[in-house]
């Protein structure tokens, strides 16, 4: 259960760095990759 759920965490970590790094440029798009990825709160 743990296996899947880390594969999850990867797969949906993966998603939305490709999502965000599509995304027009914007003052938005640093502090979104703050939120999601290291050093940021969750």
């Amino acid at each position: 259960m743990k296996k899947k759920l880390n594969k999850i965490a990867k797969d949906t970590n993966l998603f939305l760095k490709r999502f965000i790094n599509r995304q027009k440029r914007s003052e938005l798009i640093i502090p979104m990759k703050y939120g999601l990825f290291s050093g940021g709160k969750k």
